[in-house]
């Protein structure tokens, strides 16, 4: 929980504080235990004979922090030509160090160029808004946000390639 816990500690005044910092993403109960040495009256560290020592052992709690959403995965990025207004591009799914998070995905600007007017989010399903045409647009670039049952969010650009199919003439 707390990586190398010895600490040596040097300090004239009367007073100090101690710092720890635990393992990322671990939490629980620590038991510390602190030694102090005075150095007694010639201030030398390395003459214990006259040093007063005093331990004090004490329990330190980390508590769990909540982590941010990490990614955004879309089980495919493809879809045909002149599929019907509705149909799923893909379904997304959130990475987060928090497994019991659960997840709502949105379309954001994301302060860059996008296609999200021509697409929507229903559930987890990424799904076109429009008929996208291949030989007017073979790529489109969406905004999607993740973000967790606490409010933390990640966001990611997704590309949806248009695949060419024939038209019937």
């Amino acid at each position: 929980l707390i990586p190398n816990p010895i600490v040596t500690y040097v300090s004239l005044d009367a007073t100090g504080s101690l710092a720890f910092t635990p393992v990322t993403n671990q939490h629980g109960t620590a038991t510390i235990t602190v030694t102090v040495d005075d150095g007694g009256p010639d201030n030398d560290l390395g003459t214990t004979e006259d040093n007063a020592e005093i331990t004090a052992v004490f329990e330190v709690r980390v508590l769990p922090e909540h982590d941010a959403p990490t990614d955004i995965s879309i089980t495919q990025t493809s879809i045909d030509e002149n599929a019907p207004v509705g149909t799923v591009v893909g379904s997304l799914s959130a990475s987060d160090a928090d497994l019991s998070d659960t997840f709502t995905f949105s379309l954001v600007d994301g302060g860059v160029p996008n296609d999200n007017s021509l697409f929507q989010i229903n559930g987890t399903d990424l799904q076109t808004r429009e008929v996208l045409n291949f030989e007017t647009q073979d790529s489109y670039s969406v905004f999607v946000r993740a973000t967790d049952n606490t409010g933390l969010w990640v966001q990611k650009s997704v590309n949806v390639t248009v695949r060419d199919v024939n038209d019937s003439p």
